[in-house]
């Protein structure tokens, strides 16, 4: 499996925001294989009403999460209810290469919502943007909310399955791998491997 970090608990902590501000809001993940991602799952819902939003991913700067560096996958409209859930949203399927990445919402502009917040951690931090539509080069704000435990982050996770995994039978017994290529005299590990059944080409997973 890829050593994804996914934000998976819902935590005690929570956020709100108003409207006409800090309604675009990410967390830093790190993805060290490539990997096949098909649904964005955040925890969070309208405050006071219910509201409606996307889930995105874009590239971040190590070195300055707060910065985005072009979305990866945007989903279309989410409608959300009052108060924090996990809402669920399906995209194309995109292959994520390992890297750092921001993972978040963007919410109606004109909308009120709210977030859980989990994690202490420093490194972890959410950061948020006022911004009236999806912007996928934000620059944000470290956030340390009053309602929230410090720093922390969105609960998030990604539905995924590994890019680049093959199947060999070795010795009478079938094991499971990553392929590899030689390319330019150096053995590469293969982003995604293909096979051509009953004349269809099938990506390998």
């Amino acid at each position: 499996m890829a050593n994804l970090l996914n934000y998976t608990a819902s935590g005690s902590g929570w956020s709100w925001t108003g409207i006409r501000t800090l309604n675009q809001m990410w967390s830093y993940m790190r993805v060290d294989e490539p990997i096949l991602v098909t649904r964005i799952d955040v925890f969070w819902g309208g405050y006071d009403r219910a509201t409606s939003g996307r889930h995105f991913i874009a590239k971040v700067d190590p070195n300055n999460r707060g910065r985005l560096q072009g979305f990866v996958a945007l989903s279309g409209i989410v409608s959300v209810s009052q108060g924090r859930a996990w809402r669920s949203a399906n995209i194309s399927e995109v292959l994520l290469e390992p890297g750092h990445y921001a993972v978040g919402i963007w919410g109606d502009f004109l909308g009120r919502r709210t977030a859980g917040i989990w994690n202490s951690r420093f490194e972890n931090v959410t950061y948020v943007s006022p911004q009236s539509a999806p912007n996928a080069w934000a620059s944000g704000t470290h956030w340390s909310p009053g309602h929230g435990k410090g720093y922390g982050v969105i609960p998030c996770s990604l539905v995924y399955e590994p890019a680049g995994r093959a199947r060999v039978r070795a010795g009478g017994v079938w094991r499971t791998g990553k392929g590899w290529a030689r390319s330019g005299g150096v053995w590469r590990k293969a982003k995604a491997v293909w096979v051509k059944a009953n004349g269809v080409w099938r990506r390998g997973k």
